[in-house]
């Protein structure tokens, strides 16, 4: 697929949506760019839980490992992090 097909995949796609949609794409070797409401500010919300779950994936993808939340890192929004494991421990 090249950058023109799939800027126009993302406009037919993002024009279906409901509520406010901001995105970027910056192809690195062509350095092409697409941006819808790129502008507008958003609540990030949930996604700064991808790098930290590619990040985790990557350090502890062995299964032997085991990592630890402390207490004070578990904070409103925390979702269901505090609920899966009563030691906390991941």
């Amino acid at each position: 697929m090249n950058f023109s097909e799939l800027e126009t995949i993302l406009k037919e796609k993002l024009a279906k949506l409901e509520g406010s949609v901001s995105l970027s794409v910056h192809f690195l070797k062509s350095n092409e760019k697409f941006s819808h409401n790129d502008k507008e500010q958003l609540w990030a919300a949930s996604v700064i839980k991808v790098p930290i779950a590619l990040t985790y994936y990557k350090n502890f993808s062995n299964d032997t490992e085991r990592t630890k939340i402390s207490e004070e890192n578990i904070v409103l929004g925390s979702g269901l992090v505090k609920l899966l494991d009563k030691t906390n421990e991941y």
